[in-house]
């Protein structure tokens, strides 16, 4: 029985919950032996984009809350992957580096997750992608843009 999505026809945040929740099941299951919780990658890869990126700025980028990316930076600099300091310029806030042993962990869950998205992606022709991620860039910039 095919299934009627109707009502949702004109959702943007259903279709993008359902992708997202297949990709991150399925990240969750190719990271396992890593104990990694989605947060905690997209917060590394954002530290290994950034360097010096604040805390305070990792919450605004990831959409994580501030009580959340305390536990998640907490976590990175546990495993040895972050390194956190103060700021020099101003000591209530602190700046976050990676390590290499963050690094040699992001370059094998980017493989992890590429190989995981593109089995979803396989649907879509070249041009289908980067239309889609063209797209997507565009509403995360709306989104971050209108984010406090």
């Amino acid at each position: 029985m095919a299934l009627n999505r109707a009502a949702m026809a004109e959702l943007l945040g259903f279709r993008l919950r359902r992708v997202n929740l297949a990709l991150a099941r399925d990240f969750g299951r190719a990271t396992d032996d890593h104990g990694l919780r989605e947060g905690e990658f997209t917060s590394l890869a954002t530290i290994a984009s950034n360097p010096g990126i604040s805390q305070s700025e990792i919450c605004r980028v990831t959409g994580i809350d501030k009580t959340a990316t305390v536990a998640v930076i907490d976590d990175l600099e546990r495993r040895g992957w972050v390194t956190r300091a103060r700021a020099t310029d101003d000591r209530r806030r602190y700046v976050l580096h990676l390590a290499p042993a963050g690094r040699r962990a992001l370059d094998d869950l980017v493989d992890r997750t590429r190989e995981i998205e593109d089995r979803v992606l396989a649907v879509l022709t070249d041009a289908e992608r980067r239309r889609l991620f063209a797209t997507l860039d565009k509403l995360v910039e709306r989104v971050l843009a209108n984010d406090p």
